[in-house]
């Protein structure tokens, strides 16, 4: 369906209520511009996307796409990311949900930048259910390049972790600027010892923009 889209129309796909599809490394390229995909139905009938391998992935790599109303699901132990993002300025995934099969059938990451700076600028990260399972795991959002204009809003994220690690966003030594992270929830089962952010962690001092109103508890 993608591959039928033209680059820039602003073409939605329309998935209907109870697909289900497995997720390899390669079987779906999100690379046409401005294409949207969005899932129909309500609940566990919404379209199912089942990651089978460990690096099973839906790779992006153009402009102006996004992701609304689907359910991924993790079915193989450390899954690393749902997303890999390369060229895909101003990506969005919304209203979607990442569910753990159990603790051993796991993802690490929902949504993981690449390396090449700017290359994601404008990504976009909204309501979204996330339900992690296992008592090691990575962050929701991995930041792994200077980026520009992120929105990580409305998200309810809940991890049975018990590791010392940022859960909700990883930034390295990356900066970010215009940052809006707002009314996100993040509940972690953890330490009350722990020595890092666990909802936000990063070592650059010269990020700009707003963190408020997130509710944290572990």
């Amino acid at each position: 369906a993608i591959s039928a889209c033209v680059s820039g129309r602003g073409d939605v796909i329309y998935v209907m209520p109870g697909h289900t599809e497995s997720v390899t490394t390669t079987s779906i390229a999100h690379d046409v511009a401005g294409v949207t995909v969005v899932g129909l139905g309500r609940g566990n009938s919404r379209p199912t996307f089942t990651f089978t391998a460990a690096a099973s992935t839906i790779t992006v790599s153009a402009a102006n796409c996004g992701w609304e109303n689907c359910r991924f699901v993790a079915n193989f132990l450390n899954v690393a990311t749902a997303f890999t993002l390369s060229t895909a300025k101003d990506f969005m995934v919304n209203n979607c949900s990442f569910i753990d099969t159990d603790s051993t059938h796991n993802f690490l990451c929902g949504v993981t930048t690449g390396a090449t700076d700017n290359d994601a600028d404008g990504l976009t990260v909204t309501n979204n259910y996330v339900d992690s399972l296992p008592t090691t795991d990575g962050a929701f959002v991995s930041i792994l390049q200077a980026l520009k204009k992120l929105t990580v809003e409305g998200n309810d994220v809940f991890k049975a972790a018990t590791n010392n690690a940022g859960h909700f966003i990883t930034l390295a030594a990356k900066i970010v600027t215009n940052a809006r992270i707002r009314n996100n929830t993040l509940v972690v089962v953890g330490a009350t010892t722990a020595t890092v952010g666990i909802f936000l962690t990063g070592s650059g001092s010269t990020s700009t923009g707003i963190v408020a109103y997130n509710l944290v508890t572990s």
